[in-house]
This record gives C-alpha cells, structure tokens and sequence, in this order.
C-alpha cells in the first residue's frame, strides 16, 4: 500500500504530526496574528537604543538588550522569523508618537504603565515591574530624596521622573534632557547634582562611576509593559498571550543572563521574576485608583481650550526665555557681522583667512553639532558653560557668520568714488568705513538681515536639545505628560508667527527711516 503516492503523503504527514507534539503545543497558546500585522509580512518594533540592558544598540550598530530579544521572539513566533523584526529607535519624549503616528506596531521601550499613556495607547499585560532612584555623588550627603531640596536634578525630558519631581519636589530645580546618554554626561560633567531615571539604567550607570551611589530609596514603583494603539484588541491580545508564554518558557531569566552582568543581575532577576512590591491596586496619596485616574486624564480627548488655559504661565515662561537669547544673540552677531566684515574688506593680514574660515565652519556645519560641541566638548578642556550662555554663544556664532556675508553683499554697492573722496578729505579708512560705507551696506542689507534673524528666532528652537527651557522644549515636554499634541503645537505655532510678525514689524519701520533722505544743513 505504501507505492501509492496518496498513503506515502498520508504515512508522512501522520509521521510528522506524532513527531513534533511540541510545535502543535507551542503554537496552541497563542491566539492568530491579526489579519493587518500578518498582511504586512514584517514587524516594526519600537525599542530604546540607549538603555541598556532592556534596549540600546552595541559596537557594530546592531540592535541589542532584553527588550529587542522580545520582540525577535514575537517575530518568530508571528512570522517564522527573528528576521522579521524591523527595530526602530524611540525616545521617553516621541516613543507614544511614534506608534500613535503609525510608524511602529508595537513599543517595547521601558514603557511604564501610567493613566495619562493609558488614556491614549493599550498596554498589553507586564512583563515586569520597575522603579525609579537617583543617582548622586559618594560626596554630596544626599541620603534620602528629601536631601535633594534646593538641588538640580537631570531626568529625561517627558519621563514620569521629572514630572514625579515637578508635583512633590518643587523646589528642586529639574533639567531634562533628550537620552540617557546626555542626562549622564551632563551629571558627570557637574552641572547637575543628581541623575533620576529607571532603577535599572542607573544600576548600571553607578556600576561604572566608582565615585557616584544610588540612594536607594524607590519610588514610582510601576509595571511596564508593552504597548499598542487603541481599538487593536486582538493585536493586544496576542502579544499579552506572547508576554505569559515568555515567562513561562522562562525566557526572561536567559535574556537578562545575556545582558546583564553576574555582579549586578540580582536587580533584574527580581523585576522578571517576582510580583511588583505594590502589587494591589491600592489608592495613592490622592485616595484615587489607577482606573479613576485614567477616566479624569485629558489625554487624547478633542481640543480643549481649558488645556492651553492652564498651560499659559508655562508658555509665557518659554516665549520669554525664546525672546531673551535671540535678542542677545541677534545684537552679538551684527557686531560680529560688522567687524568680520570690516576684516575683510580691508583685507587684515592673517585676520581675513580666519574670519573666511570662520564663515565656511560655520555655513557647512548643522547648527545642532555646534550646539553640542559648544555644551558638551567644551568642557573637556575645561570651558563650561551654563545652558543659557551655551544657547547664546551656539546662534550668535551661527548668526554672525551669515551677518557678515550680507554686510559684505551690502559693501559691493557703495561706489569707489566715495573711498576716494575720503582719502582726498584725509579720512583715515577706519572712518571710512563706519561713517559712510556701513551705513550704505546696511540700508542694501538690511533685507537679508532681517532673514538671518528670523532663522535665528526659529533656531532657538534646537536649544531644547540642551535642556533650555524655551517655547519648543516646553511644549514638548508637555506633549511628552500630557499626550495633547494639537493644543501644544498649535499654541507655539500661533506663538512663533507672532514673533516673527513682531520682528518683521520692527525691521520694516527701521528700513523706512533709513530711506528717508538726508537733510542737508
């Protein structure tokens, strides 16, 4: 009976199917892929790549830590392949974003459960628990969080750290920073007092600073778990049904072996192996539940005026600090302008060849690198500079390289004749130059003036990188919280055009009066 092929196919797949009882195991508890996940043929995973062990990226620029294995396995298990997970980075403040915006499936990045992100995402069920802790110096006496009054503190901007601080500790000064990586380069450059972050990370980072300690006093003690948009249940549901068979196959114990070294593995162990120490659900300081919370959150509702209503002090406080470091560093940059481009009209030995670099360097860099050069590598030869003087020395060298090329532009149209008429006057060329050739190139230049300081005005935007707390920082770090995009950006939208406006404005009533003809005496 065996040479027909019709029992041969039958004898093989009753062969195959008492052969692999563990693969019809495994696949039973997990329930199908949704129908738009499987039809993309891929999955796009959102995972930190600065927080080591749970997700950053190694030597060689692949994907590494607990948190990226997970979502391998769930390729695997989705798809047939490790291979088809497809990792993007995500940050504290865009990661909700991101997956809101559709550009990941699924975000498996420290993401702690909190009633303002469960008001506008899904999470799946944990897969461990996790706290926060401060790091600070062996020497600073910092004992407990109470210790830290009156000090600074770096967090991550749009982290539950900093907002933690903001409610309980006002009176401690926060700066929020963009990753991890500048949140402990700036603590290791002195300009912050302590560090706040996951337990975890800062685990990690006290393991490598031998003159800094953890207090060790937890707070926000939270699951995390991994989330998805609204309204995908069953996508949901499959991946908490991933996250109960990872534990049970015990997965998570062989991850963190992987990633984490023996002499700091005791940490990880116990927040994938053991209960949150909170694990009821018991009211907080505010005698309101998790669930109550989440029902009076704002977050994700439609425009809502009374949002921006509250916002305003925090607006105002970014609009001025916007105002403050343009205007000095459009006044800063005009001098340079004028005295870059008297060296070079005069041709100033050894001067001219500098300034001309200058304005190359300058041009043909991104402004953001020479932000961070300014705030970060200065210090290594021992320049360190506060946020606010970095912010103002970044666009007004940024400005003053553009101020001199159109005050050079402005030169080109005063006449030869009027150089030599001074020097027939005995006008020395310096008086030249500040008495009748730079009011002219002014009058021509003003135009492109005026553009070069509305790009600085708009510019100022990327001290948020920094920690600055201008108009752009304060709304994204509101966005980060709150989750209410369309009012903030709609408020500093509305905010920039008046400024610009306002500039415009003055500039325009200038160039007037500088059209009037002179009156003769």
């Amino acid at each position: 009976m065996f040479r027909s092929p019709r029992y041969l196919a039958a004898f093989f797949a009753a062969a195959l199917a008492l052969a692999t009882p563990a693969a019809r195991a495994a696949t039973s508890d997990l329930p199908p892929v949704p129908a738009a996940i499987k039809s993309q043929g891929q999955l796009r995973v959102g995972v930190r790549c600065d927080q080591p062990p749970y997700g950053y990226q190694d030597s060689t620029g692949a994907f590494a830590g607990v948190e990226v294995e997970m979502g391998k396995q769930i390729a695997q298990w989705a798809f047939g392949s490790k291979d088809k997970a497809v990792f993007t980075c995500v940050t504290a403040e865009n990661r909700v974003p991101q997956l809101l915006g559709n550009k990941v499936d699924l975000l498996i990045a420290t993401l702690g459960v909190s009633p303002e992100r469960a008001r506008v995402i899904d999470f799946t069920a944990p897969y461990r628990w996790g706290a926060s802790d401060v790091l600070v110096r062996r020497d600073s006496g910092v004992k407990s969080l109470a210790d830290l009054s009156g000090k600074t503190l770096v967090a991550l901007k749009g982290s539950v750290q900093a907002k933690w601080f903001e409610d309980h500790m006002p009176d401690v000064k926060v700066l929020r920073l963009n990753s991890a990586a500048d949140a402990l380069q700036t603590f290791r450059q002195g300009r912050a007092d302590a560090y706040t972050h996951d337990a975890a990370t800062l685990v990690i980072a006290a393991a490598h600073e031998p003159d800094a300690k953890l207090v060790g006093q937890y707070f926000l003690i939270s699951d995390a778990a991994i989330g998805v948009r609204k309204n995908e249940s069953a996508w949901r549901d499959y991946l908490s049904a991933a996250v109960l068979r990872m534990r049970r196959e015990n997965l998570f114990v062989g991850w963190v072996k992987q990633y984490v070294p023996e002499d700091i593995r005791t940490y990880y162990l116990e927040v994938f192996q053991n209960g949150r120490p909170d694990e009821t659900e018991a009211p907080d300081s505010s005698g309101k539940t998790f669930k109550e919370k989440v029902k009076e959150s704002t977050a994700g509702r439609s425009f809502d005026v009374r949002y921006l209503e509250k916002q305003w002090p925090a607006l105002l406080s970014g609009t001025l600090m916007t105002l403050k470091v343009s205007a000095i560093a459009m006044v800063l940059s005009v001098l340079i302008g004028a005295i870059g481009c008297a060296i070079r009209v005069f041709r100033v030995p050894v001067l001219a060849r500098c300034v001309a670099g200058y304005v190359e360097l300058m041009r043909n860099t991104p402004i953001l690198v020479q932000l961070f050069f300014i705030f970060y590598g200065l210090p290594a030869v021992g320049l360190k500079l506060s946020l606010f003087a970095s912010g103002v020395l970044c666009l007004t060298l940024w400005a003053g390289a553009y101020q001199i090329e159109n005050l050079r532009g402005g030169m080109a149209s005063v006449e030869r004749r009027m150089y030599e008429s001074c020097l027939a006057l005995a006008l020395r060329p310096w008086h030249y130059f500040a008495g009748v050739a730079m009011p002219i190139a002014v009058r021509t230049a003003l135009p492109s003036m005026l553009n070069t300081a509305i790009s600085l005005l708009k510019n100022s935007s990327y001290l948020q990188a920094i920690g600055l707390m201008e108009l752009t920082f304060v709304a994204v770090d509101r966005i980060a919280t709150d989750f209410r995009p369309l009012e903030m950006f709609s408020a500093i939208l509305v905010l920039y055009l008046g400024m610009v406006a306002v500039l415009t404005l003055l500039v325009h009533q200038l160039a007037k009066r500088l059209q009037r003809p002179f009156k003769a005496n």
